[in-house]
């Protein structure tokens, strides 16, 4: 339904009333053929009943009912009314578009929220005030807040739990990357001692564009290999003891190994023919890297150098002393 024509100020065009209803257009709608205009309120409780325009009886259905041109709702902003609640002693001349905001905050709307009487602290509509029962209120506060309290606790529950789980996978995260570190860690070492053998084979490059047209490119590639490697022979192993394991055992303590394979079967012992580069005989021939009974030897002139381990073995449980499994040593 329109507004009452009484609550504006001035005379109001005839275009901004509601044929219907005849009071001023409240959230208007107009045909899209005949462009006459009604409240919305009218002009569907119309269509309820009957499928023609109002105003010239031609065909009109809902779906070609479409909002009136900004202008004429721009007119209908600007016309000057008062205020809703002026029976109950409201003065206040406002726009039409202001009239919305106004009702909400307007003290003598019968809804405005007003302090108890009683100081029980809450705001209670003024239509309300003398039915107000503060301890019945109060209690129905009460489960509300201990409604939003348990959902609280509930949201809080569900936090904790992915915080937990985040600090799990930054965990894991924290492991795989010391991981990673140490494979870096090794990767460089193990490329640091290859660069001497690698300065050595450059050395030997550049000195064979001076050898005897007669030599072959095998011939260099032979002295090549002589130059930057050499040969140890490990023996009394343990026959449990695989060429695989003995490489991993020897990468992990910076040996880099070419080649390794066993040589040598007597009973529970065993003997293992290695090829490294030159630059880490030291670290082969140190008596830590071994436990006792194992002997290193260096081939070439005849096993001219060799030593023997001299660290204790760790010694495996009741539990773990199985044929196949690689030994203690190897594992630490």
């Amino acid at each position: 339904m329109g507004y009452d024509v009484e609550r504006f100020l001035g005379s109001i065009d005839e275009e901004l009333k509601c044929p219907i209803c005849c009071g001023v257009l409240e959230d208007p709608l107009q045909g899209q053929r005949c462009e006459h205009a009604f409240c919305r309120k009218c002009i569907t409780e119309w269509m309820k009943t009957s499928e023609t325009c109002p105003v010239d009886r031609n065909s009109l259905s809902s779906s070609q009912l479409q909002p009136i041109p900004r202008i004429v709702r721009n007119m209908l902003n600007h016309l000057s009314i008062r205020c809703d609640f002026i029976a109950e002693g409201c003065r206040e001349v406002i726009s039409l578009e202001d009239l919305s905001s106004h009702k909400s905050e307007c003290k003598y709307n019968p809804e405005h929220p007003v302090p108890c009487l009683r100081d029980c602290g809450a705001l209670v509509p003024k239509n309300r005030l003398e039915s107000h029962d503060c301890i019945k209120d109060l209690r129905s506060l009460i489960c509300c807040q201990q409604k939003e309290i348990q959902e609280l606790k509930s949201a809080i529950t569900i936090l904790v739990s992915l915080s937990e789980q985040q600090k799990r996978m930054a965990s894991l995260n924290n492991s795989s990357l010391h991981d990673l570190s140490e494979r870096y860690e090794h990767l460089k070492n193990s490329i640091t001692n290859l660069e001497k053998p690698i300065q050595q084979i450059l050395q030997l490059a550049i000195r064979s564009d001076s050898l005897p047209s007669g030599e072959t490119g095998t011939s260099i590639k032979d002295k090549l290999v002589e130059e930057t490697t050499l040969e140890i022979y490990i023996s009394n192993v343990d026959r449990c003891v695989t060429a695989g394991n003995l490489r991993d055992y020897l990468a992990r303590n910076d040996v880099n190994v070419i080649a390794c394979k066993e040589s040598l079967y007597r009973g529970w012992k065993s003997d293992f023919r290695i090829t490294i580069f030159k630059s880490d005989c030291s670290k082969v021939l140190d008596p830590n890297l071994w436990p006792r009974g194992i002997v290193c030897f260096v081939c070439g002139e005849y096993y001219s150098t060799k030593t023997e381990g001299n660290r204790d073995p760790q010694e495996p449980g009741p539990d773990s002393i199985v044929k196949a499994s690689p030994s203690p040593w190897m594992i630490s």
